[in-house]
């Protein structure tokens, strides 16, 4: 099963996120950076939905550090 890690701190995108993807995909949803680079690090994801905006600090530095561990990030 395709897994999906959302990193989304607002509820009602996580939600909506949650109803429409659940159903097909295997969802982990982090709410902010530092938990989000825990899992990104500790597992394989098929596709990243990042956030750019996060209660602590800009996605895309999350999206660097991806990108150093050679996984694509777009």
């Amino acid at each position: 099963m395709t897994k999906i890690l959302i990193i989304e701190d607002n509820i009602e995108t996580q939600f909506l996120l949650k109803r429409v993807l659940m159903p097909i995909y295997d969802i982990v949803i982090a709410e902010d950076l530092k938990s989000a680079a825990t899992l990104v690090e500790s597992s394989a994801w098929d596709i990243v939905i990042l956030d750019r905006s996060l209660p602590d600090g800009h996605g895309l530095h999350l999206c660097h550090k991806i990108k150093k561990l050679n996984l694509h990030c777009s």
